[in-house]
């Protein structure tokens, strides 16, 4: 029982894990924004939530984003403003240093199913707007290892959305099997609930 509680309480909607997944990137890298995008091969599109469940969808080539998910490299950019790709739509709007990272497949670096973006804060102090800030090795590791994490719980969101519109559509057709024959009334106007008007 308390397994099963844990795998489910740890499983969510993208609605739910991208926008906790985002604020525990902010933490771990100190910075004031970071945002998280799906890649969705068979729409051809981006899409990320924020933290109020709303869903953002984008062409998935759109921005500096769009660029890292065709290239599968980590873009560090010293003034987003200012980049040729830039696209203030989908990308972070901010003249400070970004940071634009690729989140590969857990089992192969060929597919790209996420892209991380954050403002590096770290080293903003005295950079000129031309200036590119290194990422430390420190830096590098930590989100290395943030968007392998983040690549499994990426396959289990779609699994459990899967689950959950399968769950669904059964749930509906058995409310229509029990319903079936059943009349509702409203005021003194009776309905047959297997009417497909209904």
């Amino acid at each position: 029982g308390d397994v099963y509680k844990r795998q489910t309480q740890s499983t969510w909607g993208f609605d739910k894990l991208l926008p906790a997944a985002e604020k525990k990137l902010q933490s771990i890298m100190s910075t004031e924004e970071s945002r998280i995008y799906i890649v969705d091969h068979k729409e051809q599109q981006l899409f990320r939530y924020n933290d109020k469940g709303e869903r953002f969808t984008y062409q998935i080539d759109c921005g500096i984003t769009g660029h890292v998910v065709k290239k599968r490299k980590l873009k560090n950019i010293a003034n987003a403003y200012h980049h040729h790709r830039y696209n203030g739509m989908v990308d972070i709007k901010t003249e400070l240093p970004l940071i634009c990272m690729p989140v590969f497949h857990p089992t192969t670096t060929d597919e790209v199913i996420g892209v991380i973006q954050l403002v590096n804060m770290k080293f903003r102090i005295g950079l000129t707007t031309t200036q590119k800030p290194k990422i430390t090795h420190t830096d590098y590791e930590i989100l290395d290892f943030f968007t392998k994490q983040i690549s499994q719980s990426i396959l289990n969101s779609y699994e459990w959305e899967r689950v959950v519109k399968h769950v669904n559509a059964e749930a509906l057709e058995e409310a229509r099997r029990q319903s079936h024959g059943a009349t509702l009334t409203v005021h003194g106007t009776k309905y047959n609930l297997d009417d497909d008007k209904y």
